[in-house]
């Protein structure tokens, strides 16, 4: 098994409980690990035979633009999505973190994490 990891993934987003939040937005950014079968990749060459990065990336975007009160929500679909399209990956992982939470005091950022 081998991982392919995106890490810092930033996507402008409007997710939260506060109704600001729907309007103002803020910065969110993802860590996510896919653990594959490599073995196929390496003797092909062929992008098919891998996790491709680019379609992680499309698939949080897509994800993204669905609005949510709770960031756990869309952790939890954007991990189902990957998992969709990556059937045979073993563990996933992926980590959100909502940049500059409107939480009273000094705080970058809050996180959540699924594996599945």
């Amino acid at each position: 098994m081998a991982i392919v990891s995106i890490h810092d993934l930033k996507v402008y987003g409007y997710h939260g409980c506060l109704p600001e939040e729907a309007v103002i937005g803020t910065l969110f950014k993802f860590d996510i690990d896919v653990e594959t079968d490599f073995s196929q990749a390496y003797e092909t060459d062929d992008l098919k035979h891998a996790v491709d990065y680019v379609e992680i990336v499309r698939i949080v975007k897509e994800q993204m633009v669905i609005r949510n009160n709770l960031i756990e929500t869309v952790v939890k679909r954007v991990l189902d999505k990957i998992r969709e399209r990556y059937p045979r990956a073993g563990k996933i992982t992926v980590k959100l973190y909502k940049m500059n939470p409107p939480a009273k005091g000094d705080l970058e950022s809050v996180s959540v994490m699924v594996e599945g």
